[in-house]
């Protein structure tokens, strides 16, 4: 919980309105100080409980809640939303941001560099079905893709930011950008296929503003809210956290459920 650059990242998320707005992190049980041992269910469930908290005890109103994940913690963020939008009434916040995202558990595995340079299963999963028999022990598979999909579909209504650095070499920027095509692809509807999987990614790229040494921001507007993919430059996996870049998105949320 303040473990590397997540004290500064912390400050950033607040510094455009550092009076009117709060961080509450946690530990998941297994990590820091928290007993138990980490599980899929038991993680979200956990996020689900701090909500409630949120909500319910200290009378936080949810379209005053930014749902905010890095790395693993964005799988979290972004299991949170989804279920939140499927309860009845559906608790919808004022958005979702994440950084250093993933597509999920098996595609992770298959890119994940230790440090950047040690492969854990890349070599296994050029042999497919190989690796499709380690991603069938996997107990965990946190699939961001699925829940991502199902949120936009259920919500009422969002704002999503998905940042990633170009040179994060823990996970890489494809999977923001697998996240981002999932996402847009549900929200319109479209069927998966060749054909149509090209019509769409000729749309995203029509959309696609370059910001030369920022990076590139593309952003898809939709009648219940905007989804908005930004890759910079520089941040790598959590520098990324403390960046300008995170702490607008946080005040654009919020702003976006003034309009």
């Amino acid at each position: 919980m303040a473990s590397g650059w997540r004290p500064d990242s912390y400050r950033s998320l607040y510094s455009a309105d550092p009076v009117n707005t709060h961080v509450l992190t946690f530990d998941y049980r297994g990590y820091g100080e928290s007993t138990g041992s980490p599980s899929e269910d038991g993680i979200v469930t956990d996020a689900v409980t701090v909500a409630n908290w949120t909500m319910h005890t200290a009378g936080i109103p949810p379209e005053r809640i930014v749902i905010f994940g890095q790395s693993l913690g964005s799988a979290v963020a972004i299991a949170l939303v989804n279920e939140l939008a499927h309860r009845q009434p559906p608790v919808h916040s004022a958005g979702l941001a994440v950084t250093a995202t993933f597509a999920d558990i098996p595609q992770l595995t298959a890119t994940y560099r230790i440090g950047g340079l040690i492969p854990v299963l890349s070599p296994v999963a050029k042999v497919k079905p190989l690796f499709a028999f380690f991603a069938r022990q996997l107990s965990s598979t946190w699939d961001n893709m699925f829940r991502l999909g199902e949120f936009v579909k259920a919500a009422e209504r969002y704002d999503i930011t998905l940042l990633h650095a170009e040179d994060d070499t823990d996970i890489p920027m494809e999977h923001s950008i697998k996240l981002y095509r999932e996402a847009v692809q549900a929200v319109e509807g479209v069927k998966d296929s060749a054909e149509n999987d090209g019509e769409l990614l000729s749309r995203i790229s029509s959309v696609e503003k370059g910001r030369g040494a920022g990076g590139s921001i593309t952003v898809w507007p939709t009648s219940k809210g905007n989804i908005r993919l930004e890759i910079l430059k520089y941040g790598v996996h959590d520098k990324i956290m403390a960046y300008p870049a995170t702490g607008l998105a946080i005040s654009r949320a919020f702003a976006s459920v003034k309009q």
